[in-house]
């Protein structure tokens, strides 16, 4: 493990001591985000994220940081070594885009995770019927 990776494998684990806690604070969440982020720009093991990283992707978007997730996933989806992990970061991406209500960007990176495997439609389809009963 090199430096970098030692370094969001620490980052991710301190992320997931802060969400753990009962009270919050955004400020710090967002900065450690902005930080993770720039990291992940130099970093080229995207299709390691799950094991090598443990991100807190579930936990972010439980508390509500679904613009930070967002914006994480994004940097992530920019990498050419990510196609592993695409679908799986294309459902996150949906959820977080349901939770704030931009049901057509939902809707989309649900299809790209169904396209990229489609045992995600199992996660996907409850989103997508919320999302059709919303639009009616």
């Amino acid at each position: 493990m090199n430096e970098n990776s030692a370094l969001i494998s620490q980052r991710c684990e301190e992320l997931h001591k802060l969400l753990r806690n009962e009270t919050i604070d955004h400020t710090t969440v967002t900065q450690m985000m902005d930080e993770l982020i720039g990291l992940v720009k130099d970093a080229y093991w995207c299709s390691r994220l799950r094991d090598d990283f443990n991100w807190p992707f579930e936990e972010l978007i439980e508390k509500g940081h679904n613009e930070e997730t967002i914006q994480l996933i994004k940097t992530i989806l920019d990498k050419e070594d990510c196609s592993q992990v695409q679908g799986d970061l294309h459902l996150l991406m949906g959820i977080c885009y349901f939770h704030l209500e931009r049901f057509e960007d939902a809707e989309t990176e649900f299809v790209l995770a169904i396209d990229d495997d489609e045992d995600y439609a199992d996660e996907a389809n409850p989103y997508r019927d919320a999302i059709r009963e919303k639009l009616k």
